[in-house]
This record gives C-alpha cells, sequence and structure tokens, in this order.
C-alpha cells in the first residue's frame, strides 16, 4: 500500500472531460498528532521547505502545508502536546490551535474545499438561496443548499458546516490497542503466563493449607482451654493433698517463701539464745564458803560443789523442759514450713502447666 500512497501523493492534476484540474494532495493526520496553524509565511511555499525549516524543540513535524494561497500553514506535530512558539529562518513564530471545520467554497457553497480550489469557477451560485447563475432581481427566499435548513448556504451556524473534535481519551486508548495487535506474542510473555498461573495456584494451595493448619490450631486451643478450665474446676473443688517431703527438691525464690523460713529461723535463733542464757545461771551459782580449824589457825575452805537451785520461771516438779519443747516446737514450724513450700511449689507447676497447654 505504501506505494499507491506515494503515487497518489504525487499527482498534481485531475482530466474530467476535457478539462484539467490541479489539485494537491498531502497525507492524512494520523491519531496521535495535533494540528496548528502558523501565520505571516509566504503563500504558495512548499510542503518540503516548510518541514525542513519549521524547527520545534523535543517535537517533530510530521507535515506542513500551506492553507490554499494564503498566508498561513498548516503543521501537524506528532504527540498531543507542542511547543508554544516555532522557529522559521531564525525567526520565533506564535502558533494558534487549528479548530477543525468544514471548508466551505465561496462560489459554489459546497463543502470540501475553498475558493481558489473550486472546480466549477463558472458557475455562479446565490448565497442567499442557492439559485444557479441568478438574475440580478430575482426573489431570494432563505434556503441552504448543504442542509435544505431555512437560512443562507454560508451561515456558520450551519449544522453541516461544525465538525466534530477529536476524543482525545479514545485516540490515546485507540493508539494502544493498535500497538497491542501490532506486537506479535512473544514466547517470553507466553512464560510469564504460565509462571503467573502456577504461582497463583502454588498461592492458592499455600493459602489452603495454611488455613487448614490455623483453624487446627486453633481446635488445639480451644482443647487445652477446656481441658485446663476443667482442671482448675476440680481442683478448686477437691482438698489439697498431702505430698510426702522432697529432699532434693529446690527451695523456690518466692519473696513471701523467704519471708516465712527468715521468720522461723529467727524465732529458733531466739529460743537457742534464750536456752544457753538459762543454762548459764545454773552452772555459775557458787557455794557457801565454810572454816575448818587444823592445827591452831584458822584456815578458809572454799568447797567448789555446785548446787542445784531451782529457776524461778520453772518449777522442775510440775512443768516439763523448756529445751524439749522449744526443740518440739522448731520441728513443728518446720514441718509447716516445708509443708507450705512444697503446696506453693505444687501450685506454680500447675499453673504453668496450665498456661503452656493454652499456648499450644
Amino acid at each position: 500500500m505504501s506505494h499507491v500512497a506515494d503515487a497518489l501523493y504525487k499527482v498534481r492534476e485531475l482530466r474530467l472531460g476535457q478539462r484539467v484540474y490541479p489539485i494537491t494532495t498531502y497525507f492524512a493526520a494520523p491519531d496521535n498528532s495535533c494540528k496548528v496553524i502558523v501565520p505571516g509565511l509566504v503563500p504558495g511555499m512548499p510542503s518540503s521547505t516548510l518541514v525542513d525549516e519549521l524547527l520545534t524543540p523535543g517535537t517533530q513535524i510530521l507535515q506542513a502545508r500551506m492553507m490554499g494561497q494564503i498566508n498561513v500553514a498548516l503543521v501537524t506535530f506528532e504527540g498531543l502536546k507542542v511547543p508554544r512558539y516555532v522557529r522559521f529562518y531564525g525567526a520565533e513564530l506564535r502558533w494558534y490551535p487549528h479548530r477543525p471545520r468544514q471548508l466551505v467554497c465561496k462560489i459554489c457553497h459546497r463543502l470540501g474545499h475553498w475558493a481558489d480550489l473550486c472546480p466549477t469557477p463558472h458557475v455562479l451560485i446565490c448565497a442567499t438561496c442557492g439559485t444557479d447563475n441568478p438574475a440580478p432581481s430575482h426573489p431570494c427566499t432563505l434556503h441552504c443548499r448543504s442542509c435544505d435548513g431555512s437560512h443562507p448556504t454560508s451561515d456558520p451556524n450551519c449544522p453541516r458546516h461544525a465538525r466534530q473534535t477529536p476524543n482525545k481519551a479514545w485516540v490515546r486508548k485507540a493508539l494502544k490497542k493498535e500497538q497491542r495487535e501490532l506486537q506479535p506474542p512473544s514466547t517470553s510473555t507466553a512464560s510469564k503466563d504460565m509462571a503467573t498461573t502456577g504461582h497463583s495456584q502454588v498461592s492458592t494451595q499455600g493459602t489452603l493449607r495454611a488455613r487448614s493448619k490455623s483453624r487446627s490450631r486453633s481446635r488445639r486451643k480451644s482443647q487445652a482451654r477446656s481441658k485446663s478450665r476443667s482442671r482448675s474446676r476440680g481442683a478448686s473443688m477437691r482438698p489439697p493433698e498431702k505430698r510426702p517431703p522432697d529432699q532434693t527438691a529446690p527451695p523456690s525464690q518466692q519473696p513471701y517463701k523467704k519471708a516465712l523460713l527468715t521468720n522461723a529461723s529467727s524465732k529458733v535463733a531466739q529460743a537457742s539464745t534464750e536456752t544457753q542464757r538459762i543454762s548459764a545461771q545454773k552452772t555459775s551459782t557458787q557455794a557457801p564458803r565454810e572454816v575448818s580449824r587444823a592445827a591452831d589457825l584458822p584456815q578458809l575452805v572454799i568447797a567448789h560443789t555446785s548446787l542445784s537451785t531451782p529457776s524461778p520461771l520453772t518449777n522442775s516438779s510440775s512443768a516439763p523442759d523448756p529445751l524439749v519443747e522449744i526443740a518440739r516446737l522448731r520441728r513443728d514450724m518446720e514441718a509447716r514450713c516445708e509443708r507450705l513450700q512444697k503446696q506453693m511449689d505444687a501450685l506454680v507447676a500447675d499453673m504453668g502447666t496450665s498456661m503452656q497447654a493454652a499456648l499450644d
């Protein structure tokens, strides 16, 4: 199709019957382009000169042509954004947006061409009623030759003269679709699609497995919680059992246990101190002095005999021995402290077991 387009682009005249009509051909603008008009140029300048001499930084000029025999050029840029100024032979020219509209000939009042390119320049048509070759004093009634409306043919508000502006969003979407259709599917894309599909399947299976594991874990946790609750209820209902003393169990390091042991040891130390003081009082009692006469001189002889004087605090005939009582109290306190320690250790162990089961 490119050689056909090149051949049509080189056509400069058409022969219809015995007449030859000059024509101007140009390529249609693509969808991803925009058109501007640049005034102030020399009429009749060729398109090749315009394309070569018009410069825009960062933007490519696709087409450029003069609009008929006037000094305005129609320039087509690539893309939907263009700079504000263009340079032509070093001069900076301001462009204006091209608002597309239908071409209306002022000679034949038909659409699609200007008056300088009218194929029937010798035929005169009335602009008011649309009559061909009208007389100078003919009656005119408003009639449009384009839409048959009640307005002049040259009215710019005629619905046939208006052209719909292109939708830029639709143009971008159409360009992307065309690029996707032109690009052939590669093997890398297919492999990526297969990898994505396999990854999605693996992720779905992993999600299902994770959900089943989480459900089994939640069931185990609920069962462990119910077991711990039943254990705690049964322990609260039955009385505490007496366990045999365990000599290998290390003493707990709880603060209240330390306080109990400290109080018991202090009481035992006080009792032993009191016992030592009473025994010292018994042994330190002195015997009375005795006088003996031998030869003619009197001599003082001290008899080192210990008299058993009953203590005023105790009565040997009726009260028991205080040392025995103190020893018995000491043993009772140690046994009671040991039982309390074992009970506390058992409670702490039960609580740790129930908490571990609840966490599992």
